[in-house]
């Protein structure tokens, strides 16, 4: 036991040289070449630099408060807490205050690759791939501003992304209402977006997919709001039935 404070001195030495390198590399998530291995000792680093990382986050210190949190993505690409916060962070980093779309499309295309990073390490975590789909319907569809932009880089619209994201975090925990509801509402933008372009087939079948979910939502939950979707479904449904 004796050895314990020593041995906690090396784990922040060598933090303190990979917080630098990642201070100095913010534009992305590079292994520093000269880094110190800490081998056993990773899992003490990772809860140290959440740590730190929240206390920078307290004190409003973005930039430090993400190099730590890259090293955590780094240190331990299987923790999926780490590429979620970052993935949020960058995904509304500075780009609130610009005004121009372009430059907000550059954060979230960031956030977009911070997040499908994170899943290949984590393909069967619901917390990522359901944080991943409320990025991709809160910041790249529900925004009227990035989401043509989204919709022109990503080759298909942003809806379809989240639809996907929603899939899988239902079928990692089928019963859990927020992943249904994002089922529900990302495949209702889908089907009505596919219904803008003329794709009365597609949008037909992402309706329907919404409709489903939705009902099963309200099974346990009957809501006005609900109520109102399910009836503004039905009735785009029927128009597209006698067409």
């Amino acid at each position: 036991m004796r050895f314990l404070p020593a041995a906690i001195l090396l784990v922040l030495a060598g933090l303190g040289g990979l917080l630098a390198d990642a201070a100095r590399d913010d534009a992305g998530i590079i292994p520093s070449p000269g880094r110190v291995p800490l081998g056993g000792f990773e899992p003490l680093a990772v809860d140290l630099l959440f740590l730190r990382a929240d206390q920078l986050l307290q004190e409003q210190r973005l930039p430090e408060a993400m190099a730590a949190v890259r090293l955590v993505t780094e240190l331990q690409p299987r923790v999926p807490d780490g590429w979620a916060v970052l993935g949020h962070y960058i995904a509304w980093r500075n780009s609130e205050s610009s005004g121009d779309p372009e430059e907000q499309w550059k954060y979230a295309r960031e956030a977009l690759g911070i997040y499908r990073r994170g899943l290949r390490h984590n393909p069967d975590s619901y917390d990522l791939q359901f944080a991943f789909g409320m990025f991709v319907l809160a910041r790249l569809t529900a925004r009227e501003d990035i989401r043509p932009i989204a919709e022109r880089e990503l080759g298909e619209p942003p809806s379809a992304l989240a639809l996907s994201a929603f899939r899988k975090a239902v079928h990692l925990r089928p019963d859990e209402r927020p992943a249904i509801a994002g089922v529900g509402e990302s495949a209702r933008l889908l089907g009505l977006r596919l219904l803008e372009r003329g794709d009365r087939d597609g949008a037909r079948s992402a309706l329907r997919e919404s409709l489903t979910n939705f009902e099963r939502l309200i099974e346990r939950s009957d809501t006005t709001e609900l109520q109102d979707k399910l009836s503004k479904i039905r009735s785009t449904l029927d128009e597209l039935s006698r067409r």
